[in-house]
């Protein structure tokens, strides 16, 4: 895109056009001060209002000579000495204060107007006796005031000053007023000054001519004749522009002020001039032509060129304005009223003047690989075009410009390729990936996007490869292991292309089982015994994993699932236990691990443990028996007794017995069985150790 700014340079070309008075000679000097930047002829608009400003001020500080270096008169004037009696018509006048309307301008009386003086309405008085005196401008203090004449009129009857001012100088009025011929009430005493309007003239009558845009100023000055010396002067254009004020030339007594055209259209104006002497003030103008005030020309911007691409160099570009407000040929005489061939478009290129042409041509450039790398030379993003509209009699008022900031991009040609893969090999399936193209040398992206770039993928058709291409990039998702060829072709709109190839191959994953170990219980592995096998797997891909176990005796299946259970071994000899695990992949590893199952030995018996209890007499009452077995390769899981051949109740390894009468021995059987199901029977006949004395 283009961006577009105005700026205003006219008033920074003033100091370079007035050498050379042809026109030739003046556009040669404009376009020499507008070659440099647009931002420079801002600061110098600056520093120039910063100077007006300046001379203004010096200007008040030192218009007019001083109260002490006037004659004695006139500094009684500009003390403040003298002053007119204001007439207040809200104020009631009374024959003790009387009220007066005196026709002069804050204390001034300028000669040859029809100013009067009147009473106002008073009780009481009928007429007033006016006596007038007058003391020489030139006075130094010494002198008096001389009477000039007097005058009765009625109360109400206005008297005209000019009947008895006749010249300037400093004037007192004596007001009595009367009644029946009779003075009355208080006198009243009135004082002014009376002098000649000042005559100004144009020290230069030669047209001036300055612009508003540009708010260059333009030097008037102008020579006074006066009775005293004014305190201040003002110029300004028109009756309604900015009132500037003038320095006084101690040499020529000339006065001079660099008039700005603030708060005026353009066209042709009078210069205003207003001379002070204190509060009063006299105010004239010139003829209606002394200056003339522009307005440069509004630049439109009709088209441009958006982006512009270095690769194209031969290629001709345009850009088209139209100008607007041609108020030149209209307001100032000595411009040629010949139409818009009398302006003419400045056009800088990268800062650099190229063309001088009418605002109705086209501008017509190149952009090319030089230019670019001028530009990146000098840090800009855009390239700078811009236009300076001038009339050729005046180009240093009338200068109107615009600025242009146009995208750009590089030199395009296509670059080489590298194929970059983003993945590990080998590539071990299930897996993802991508493969990237990569520019050898790096390349403009905007320029690539102007001569729109591709990138055209291949890839096989295949359920076990999915593939999604995106610009220089494929990502891919393969499910089975293979060979998978894949290309690419880049391509631009120049007819450029490129070609690649390259193989994704994709290997099966390896499941292992490193390790089994059988954990047995009973852990002297008799019959029947329990195993629980425990195993170690590991892949060549990280994310394969088993789901599913299976456990076999002997090639017979005895357990499956997703975890490991136990199986039962209840025959001695030696067995082949195989474990077999399959993994999310589907993948099946199986291990064989050799166990050997012993025969069970039953328990063996000692003789029984006899202790025995007697009676009072001495005789014994009964025995507690205790069974002796211990199983070698187990342990004892339960007992059973018999008591002469008859079972008896009870499952401990002890047993008691009561003797009965004259019963002199018991016959007694244990059964010890253990936890292979093996029971070991011992029967042992056990003594009465005393039987009772009645039984002898």
């Amino acid at each position: 895109m283009y961006w577009v700014a105005n700026y205003k340079v006219a008033t920074c070309v003033a100091a370079f056009v007035i050498v050379q008075p042809s026109n030739e000679a003046r556009q040669n000097n404009f376009f020499a001060s507008n070659s440099h930047n647009i931002k420079n002829l801002e600061q110098e608009i600056f520093v120039m209002k910063y100077k007006i400003g300046v001379a203004a001020l010096v200007g008040s500080l030192i218009a007019g000579p001083t109260h002490a270096e006037a004659p004695w008169a006139v500094q009684q004037f500009l003390n403040g000495f003298f002053a007119s009696l204001i007439f207040n018509a809200a104020t009631a006048s009374t024959p003790d204060k009387p009220v007066y309307k005196v026709g002069v301008e804050n204390g001034v009386f300028w000669m040859g107007e029809s100013s009067a003086i009147v009473l106002k309405k008073t009780t009481g008085v009928d007429s007033v006796i006016y006596r007038f005196s007058r003391l020489p401008l030139n006075d130094d203090g010494t002198g008096s005031f001389m009477p000039v004449g007097e005058m009765t009129v009625s109360a109400l009857t206005p008297l005209r000053l000019s009947q008895f001012v006749s010249e300037p100088g400093l004037y007192t009025i004596e007001a009595t007023m009367l009644a029946s011929g009779r003075p009355v009430g208080a006198v009243k005493k009135i004082e002014f000054m009376s002098l000649n309007r000042p005559n100004v003239s144009l020290v230069d009558v030669t047209p001036k001519v300055t612009s508003i845009r540009s708010q260059a100023p333009s030097a008037v000055s102008v020579a006074i004749q006066s009775d005293i010396e004014p305190t201040k002067v003002t110029l300004s254009i028109g009756d309604t522009g900015k009132s500037i004020l003038a320095v006084k030339d101690p040499n020529t007594g000339n006065y001079t002020a660099n008039l700005l055209p603030i708060g005026i259209q353009a066209g042709p104006y009078p210069i205003f001039s207003t001379v002070y002497y204190n509060r009063a003030k006299s105010t004239s103008a010139s003829s209606a032509d002394s200056i003339s005030v522009l307005t440069p020309p509004k630049i439109t911007l009709i088209s441009a060129p958006r982006l512009l691409d270095a690769t194209d160099g031969d290629v001709q570009n345009s850009i088209s304005l139209k100008l607007k407000n041609l108020v030149p040929e209209a307001t100032l005489p000595s411009i040629a009223q010949d139409g818009t061939q009398n302006f003419q478009i400045a056009w800088f290129f990268l800062g650099n003047l190229v063309a001088v042409q009418s605002p109705d041509a086209p501008f017509i450039f190149q952009f090319n690989g030089s230019h670019y790398a001028a530009m990146k030379a000098a840090g800009l993003k855009r390239l700078p075009i811009s236009a300076v509209a001038f009339h050729k009699d005046q180009p240093d008022l009338t200068a109107s410009s615009i600025g242009l900031s146009i995208d750009t991009v590089a030199p395009w040609a296509m670059p080489e390729w590298r194929i970059e893969k983003n993945y590990q090999e080998p590539l071990l399936v299930p897996t993802a990936g991508k493969i990237t193209l990569a520019p050898v040398t790096p390349f403009d992206s905007t320029a690539a996007k102007k001569h729109k770039l591709k990138w055209t993928w291949s890839f096989p058709s295949s359920p076990s490869l999915l593939a999604k291409a995106n610009g220089p990039t494929i990502s891919f998702k393969a499910s089975a292991a293979g060979s998978y060829p894949i290309s690419v072709v880049v391509s631009d709109d120049k007819g450029e292309t490129r070609s690649l190839t390259t193989v994704i191959q994709a290997s099966p994953p390896t499941l292992l089982m490193d390790d089994v170990k059988l954990s047995s219980t009973p852990s002297s592995n008799r019959v029947p015994v329990s195993l629980s096998p425990k195993i170690k797997t590991s892949s060549t891909h990280p994310s394969e994993r088993v789901v599913g176990y299976q456990v076999l005796l002997d090639g017979v299946l005895q357990s499956h699932g997703s975890t490991i259970k136990p199986i039962r071994v209840t025959t001695p000899g030696l067995h082949t236990i195989t474990v077999r695990a399959t993994s999310n992949f589907g993948n099946v590893v199986e291990r064989n691990e050799d166990f050997t199952a012993v025969a069970n030995q039953p328990p063996s018996c000692d003789p029984f443990r006899v202790s025995s209890s007697t009676n009072k007499d001495g005789s014994t009452s009964g025995v507690l028996i205790g069974s002796q077995c211990v199983d070698p390769d187990g342990k004892i899981k339960a007992y059973s007794w018999k008591i002469n051949g008859v079972p008896v109740l009870g499952n401990n390894s002890t047993r008691a017995y009561a003797f009965v009468g004259c019963e002199r021995d018991v016959t007694v059987s244990s059964f010890a069985s253990d936890d292979s199901g093996d029971t070991t029977e011992h029967t042992q006949l056990i003594p009465r150790k005393s039987v009772p004395i009645a039984c002898n």
